[in-house]
């Protein structure tokens, strides 16, 4: 057996190894990822893989194959224009707090002054982790009621989400129920429940004898982002609920990318959430951060929920086509590219 069928087979054996050959092979289809990029990375990717037997350690390994490569690194898919004065990320607090300046800062006064809502907001946050479940609501309140806050960035300090070399960014505003048809008018209990679903970050979880990660919303001015790109399977990595092309691939795919929906994983419509981008890590001077809280509920996913999402996806492909290409069909697919 060839390392690439080995790789094909391995991935086949799994949901989360079926839907990352369909994104790849619709993302090629649709043009959001080059085909020799596509076929560069893969290739590298089944040398890097031969050892190797689980899905999980294969597709924890694509980060591996894409940092070791600059033309990986830096960018995959196709630019996005972008319309919008202003662009969203959403994280736990905790993975940006490291980065903030909390140095004094002077302003036109003259008086040197500390920067007193964000060492504020800081303080409660660490009430919050000492904290016991019953004092969570009323600190996540004081925390909300502080609302945006301009931050400044230590100088040698980028956005960047956990200790990937990008970070993932929406032209929606975090916390609201999105507004197109094909969505939910409503959900989640708090608005860190709903900006975690609409931007389909299935990792952050709720908890009731942890502290649940705090969520923060980070505003950035569009003017600010270097280079913006559709995301594609390369920048996923192992995401379980990410997609790499929807609707009529000739005519809406190369546009905006879009994040899964959580609680829209068998919906009629489909499960598109929030447009999305992806850029390299940046340094913006002009960033405004507010609390969304933490969430209430858990995520409620599993083996059944990933069957139904992969077969969701192999369904809804291909000029809206109500039947799914047949596995066998995507496996040939996916194998020629890694050629």
């Amino acid at each position: 057996m060839t390392v690439n069928n080995k790789l094909a087979k391995i991935l086949d054996s799994s949901c989360l190894g079926k839907l990352c050959m369909i994104n790849f092979v619709d993302s090629v289809r649709c043009g959001s990822l080059d085909v020799n990029v596509a076929e560069k990375f893969l290739n590298t990717w089944s040398k890097n893989t031969n050892h190797l037997q689980s899905v999980e350690e294969i597709m924890g390994n694509m980060r591996v194959c894409k940092e070791a490569d600059p033309n990986f690194k830096s960018k995959t898919g196709i630019s996005l224009k972008l319309n919008s004065a202003y662009l969203y990320t959403v994280m736990p607090y905790e993975n940006i707090r490291g980065h903030i300046n909390f140095s004094a800062k002077k302003i036109k006064s003259g008086r040197e002054v500390y920067y007193s809502s964000i060492n504020t907001a800081d303080g409660f946050y660490n009430e919050y982790l000492k904290s016991p479940p019953s004092d969570w609501k009323e600190l996540e309140s004081e925390l909300k009621n502080i609302g945006k806050i301009e931050v400044k960035l230590s100088s040698n300090k980028k956005i960047k989400r956990s200790a990937k070399n990008i970070v993932w960014l929406s032209t929606e505003y975090p916390g609201k129920p999105l507004s197109e048809k094909i969505c939910h008018k409503a959900s989640g209990v708090s608005e860190a429940d709903t900006a975690r679903e609409n931007l389909g970050m299935v990792h952050i979880q709720s908890s009731h004898d942890m502290h649940p990660p705090m969520l923060v919303a980070l505003e950035i001015d569009a003017s600010e982002v270097p280079d913006i790109w559709r995301p594609t399977q390369i920048d996923a990595e192992n995401n379980s609920r990410f997609r790499g092309a929807y609707g009529d691939l000739r005519k809406t795919a190369i546009n905006w990318g879009r994040t899964v929906h959580l609680k829209k994983l068998s919906d009629k419509n489909g499960e598109l959430g929030a447009r999305e981008g992806v850029a390299l890590n940046f340094h913006p001077k002009n960033l405004r951060m507010w609390f969304l809280g933490y969430p209430r509920i858990p995520v409620n996913d599993g083996q059944s929920k990933d069957e139904k999402f992969v077969k969701n996806v192999a369904r809804r492909r291909i000029n809206s086509l109500s039947v799914a290409e047949p596995m066998s069909t995507i496996f040939q697919r996916f194998l020629s590219l890694c050629q």
